[in-house]
């Protein structure tokens, strides 16, 4: 339901967007992409891999090379694959705030690097089943269901590929390499392809 809804709402201002400004650009854009792969998210009482979308705004702030760049991040995950392992379903949101500059440029491709923090949430359900106790080095069974209800805030790193054609309105960029480390655990890894839209 969380990436249904982030999807609609993904078009919905792409298209509005696309409507409302015309072809001379500025050194704002919007950025939205989705995670390719596996994407991954854990804490200490949890752990799943599912599907991931983001979404937020870049301003050029030094020579179409250092940008600003904040962003949402949201993940919908599950784990619990077999039938004796504990069911987990959860959601995570992230506000990051974020530098990427391009350290290595040839005509329109770029390599860059990502750097930032964020804060967020992770909510959702673990059920019953088997649960590993670190510990004591051995699995019991858990009989009651458990809500997941987690404050977060750490840092990002990241690493990608951008290919930004000069009078082109829209770049593209591959993000093998999105890390997101914080407390209690926390930690995400995505694998991003996303677009940049510039806007008037």
């Amino acid at each position: 339901m969380l990436m249904k809804k982030g999807l609609y709402t993904f078009l919905i201002f792409g298209l509005f967007i696309n409507k409302t400004y015309g072809q001379e650009f500025s050194k704002n854009s919007l950025t939205y992409g989705f995670g390719i792969g596996l994407s991954a998210s854990e804490g200490y009482n949890y752990s799943g891999s599912g599907p991931a979308l983001i979404m937020g705004y870049k301003r050029d702030i030094w020579k179409d090379r250092l940008r600003f760049n904040p962003n949402l991040t949201f993940g919908s995950y599950r784990d619990g694959k077999h039938s004796d392992t504990k069911d987990e379903y959860f959601n995570t949101m992230n506000l990051n705030l974020s530098l990427e500059l391009d350290f290595l440029r040839y005509n329109a491709f770029s390599l860059n690097i990502e750097g930032g923090g964020l804060v967020g949430t992770t909510n959702g359900l673990k059920g019953t089943g088997l649960e590993f106790d670190h510990d004591q080095s051995s699995s019991f069974r858990v009989n009651e269901s458990k809500f997941i209800d987690n404050f977060n805030y750490g840092a990002i790193l990241g690493c990608g590929i951008r290919f930004s054609p000069l009078k082109s309105r829209y770049a593209v960029k591959l993000t093998p390499l999105n890390l997101h480390l914080g407390n209690n655990g926390f930690s995400e890894l995505h694998s991003f392809i996303s677009i940049d839209m510039k806007l008037k």
